[in-house]
This record gives C-alpha cells, sequence and structure tokens, in this order.
C-alpha cells in the first residue's frame, strides 16, 4: 500500500484500495486514508522506523481510540473496562499521553 501511494501520488484512496484487492489485500479507503495521514506527519528513516510506527498505531487504532460504530468503544480494548462511580468534576484529573511523539494524544483518567 505504501509503495503504491509513494509511486502514485495521483492515486486516491479508491484508487489503492482497488489496486490492493488486485493484490489479494483487503483493506477500506478509510483505513489507507488514515495510514497515510499518519505517515504524513511523521519523518520516516527506515523500515524498522516504519514497523514502530505503524504498530504503535495500529495499536492505538484497535485497542484505544472510541469507534462510533461499536457504540465509541474500541475493537480490541486492551483491557476490561469496568465502569465507576465517577468523581466530582472539580476533583476528576484528566491525563493526556502523547503516542507518536504526540502525533496522537490519548485520555485516561489519573489515578
Amino acid at each position: 500500500m505504501l509503495r503504491l501511494a509513494r509511486e502514485n501520488p495521483r492515486w486516491g484512496y479508491v484508487r489503492i484500495v482497488g489496486e490492493c484487492r488486485t493484490l489479494g489485500i483487503q483493506v477500506s479507503a478509510s483505513s489507507v486514508r488514515r495510514i497515510l495521514e499518519c505517515l504524513d506527519w511523521t519523518l520516516i528513516w527506515n523500515r524498522h522506523q516504519l514497523r514502530r510506527v505503524l504498530t504503535e498505531y495500529l495499536r492505538h487504532y484497535n485497542a484505544i481510540r472510541p469507534h462510533r460504530s461499536l457504540d465509541l468503544q474500541p475493537p480490541s480494548p486492551s483491557r476490561q473496562l469496568t465502569v465507576v462511580k465517577a468523581p466530582a468534576p472539580a476533583k476528576a484529573e484528566i491525563q493526556r499521553i502523547d503516542v507518536l511523539g504526540g502525533l496522537i494524544h490519548e485520555y485516561r483518567r489519573a489515578a
């Protein structure tokens, strides 16, 4: 997919998806768009770094990021979520965790 995008900069996401399907790779246009946007904001120097960036992005996308079609739950949550009584808003500390050098922000309630 990355090679197709690099060698054909005028192709849109749907065209890349079609070419991937021709090669036997199933991927959605929205996934192609998200991956390529992620890489637009990150300088990739070598194959090892590319693998690390994509691995971290996919971890975030599948284990942390809420999805509207799944009632704002991630597809594969990294841990079992437990509903607890929320503290008063004034006492609630929200912690931001930067992922990929601040490209992505994850938010969690501080302990």
